[in-house]
C-alpha cells in the first residue's frame, strides 16, 4: 500500500519538475536565427525590359527614297524617314514594324537587329467603281429587271456603290532586304536623357515601354554635339507620353464633291458611242490615271481595253476631269494612282435583231 502511494508521489513530482527545467533552458538559450536568401548582384529585383536598335532605308521600286511613316502596330512608337529615305528607331524586343505611305502597299515585318534593311514600297492603285454605262434613254427599271430576271450577276446594280478597293502591282522585288553585317551597338553604355534631363543612374532595362512615347539613339558624335563631353558612348533619348505627341498627318486625295460626284460626272459624260451600239460592242474598259502633286489628272492610260471607240471615249472623259485636292503625306503633296473599270452594257432587249451577235460576243 505504502509502495503504491510512494510511486504515485514520484510521478507527480516528475511532472512538476519538467516544466521548470524547460523554463531554465529557454532563459539561458542563445538567440534564434532564420536564414533568408539574399539577392546576388546578378539577380533582378524588378521588371526588366529589352530594347533594340533598328536601322534601315525605305525606297520606291525605282530606288528613289520615300518619306514614309514607320511605327510599331498597336503602340505609340513611331518615326519617319528623312529626305534620303533613312530611318532609325528603338523598339521593344520582338516587336514588328509597319511602314506606310499613301499610294503604296503597307509593309509589316519583323526587323533584324544586327543588319541594315532596305524596304521597298510597291505602288498600290486605288480602284473606284465599277461604272455602268447603258445605251442612251434606256429605262433604269427596265434595264435592271432585264438582268435580274436572267440571273446575270455581273450586271448587278452598282451605280450607288462608292467603296474603294486597292490593287498592288506584282513584281520580283522583295518587300524587305537585309544587307551586310554591322556591329551590334552596346546600348547599355549609352547615357540616358529623359525628357531633356540627364539620368546617370537610370538603366535602359528599367524603362517601361508603356510609359514612353518615343525612344531614340544618338551616336557618340551626334550626342557630343548636343550634350557635350559628358557623353562617352552615345545617348538614348527618352520622351514620356505626356511630354511628346507624334502626329503624322495624312490627307488623302479628294475629288470635288467626293467619289459619288465623280461617279455621276463619269456616267453623265460617258455616252455610249452609236457606232459601238450598231456593232453590238460591249465590255469593260479599265482606265488608270495619276492624281499629281498639284491635283491634276495625269498619265491617263487604258490598262485593258475592249474596242477603240469605247477606249477613246473613256480616255477623253477621264483626261477632262476637274482638279482634285491633292494627297499630302507629312504636309508634303504626293501623287496617287487610280483605276476605274467602266462597263459598257447592251441589254438583250435593246436591239432584239442583234441579240444573236451580242450572245456570241459575251
Amino acid at each position: 500500500m505504502d509502495q503504491k502511494s510512494s510511486s504515485t508521489f514520484q510521478k507527480l513530482k516528475l511532472l512538476l519538475t519538467l516544466p521548470l527545467v524547460a523554463l531554465v533552458f529557454i532563459a539561458f538559450a542563445g538567440p534564434t536565427y532564420i536564414l533568408e536568401s539574399i539577392p546576388s548582384k546578378n539577380q533582378t529585383a524588378g521588371p526588366k525590359y529589352s530594347w533594340k536598335f533598328v536601322k534601315g532605308k525605305v525606297v520606291k521600286e525605282d530606288g528613289s527614297p520615300v518619306l514614309a511613316i514607320i511605327h510599331v502596330p498597336q503602340s505609340r512608337f513611331g518615326t519617319a524617314t528623312d529626305a534620303s529615305g533613312n530611318f532609325e528607331i528603338m523598339i521593344p524586343e520582338n516587336s514588328y514594324l509597319s511602314i506606310r505611305f499613301i499610294g503604296f502597299k503597307e509593309v509589316n515585318f519583323k526587323p533584324a537587329y544586327d543588319r541594315e534593311m532596305i524596304i521597298t514600297l510597291k505602288t498600290e492603285i486605288i480602284r473606284i467603281g465599277p461604272i455602268e454605262i447603258y445605251p442612251p434613254n434606256y429605262s433604269d427599271n427596265k434595264k435592271y429587271l432585264s438582268f435580274v430576271e436572267k440571273g446575270r450577276e455581273d450586271f448587278r446594280q452598282t451605280e450607288n456603290t462608292t467603296d474603294q478597293t486597292t490593287i498592288t502591282r506584282q513584281n520580283e522585288i522583295p518587300d524587305v532586304q537585309f544587307i551586310g553585317n554591322k556591329a551590334t551597338i552596346n546600348l547599355n553604355n549609352a547615357l540616358i536623357v529623359k525628357d531633356g534631363a540627364i539620368c546617370a543612374n537610370l538603366k535602359l532595362e528599367d524603362i517601361d515601354p508603356a510609359t514612353v512615347s518615343k525612344i531614340s539613339y544618338l551616336n557618340k558624335e551626334s550626342a557630343i554635339k548636343k550634350y557635350g563631353e559628358i557623353v562617352k558612348d552615345g545617348v538614348i533619348e527618352v520622351f514620356s507620353i505626356e511630354e511628346e505627341i507624334i502626329d503624322f498627318f495624312e490627307e488623302t486625295p479628294e475629288f470635288p464633291g467626293g467619289i459619288t460626284n465623280l461617279r455621276e460626272i463619269l456616267k453623265t459624260n460617258l455616252i455610249y458611242p452609236e457606232i459601238a451600239l450598231k456593232k453590238g460592242i460591249q465590255g469593260t474598259v479599265y482606265v488608270r490615271f495619276v492624281v499629281s502633286e498639284d491635283g491634276l489628272v495625269t498619265q491617263v492610260k487604258i490598262e485593258n481595253g475592249v474596242d477603240q471607240t469605247l477606249d477613246d471615249i473613256v480616255s477623253q472623259v477621264v483626261k477632262n476631269l476637274p482638279k482634285w485636292r491633292p494627297c499630302k503625306q507629312r504636309a508634303l503633296p504626293v501623287k496617287v494612282s487610280y483605276e476605274i473599270p467602266v462597263r459598257f452594257r447592251i441589254p438583250d432587249d435593246y436591239h432584239p435583231k442583234s441579240a444573236e451577235k451580242l450572245k456570241e460576243m459575251k
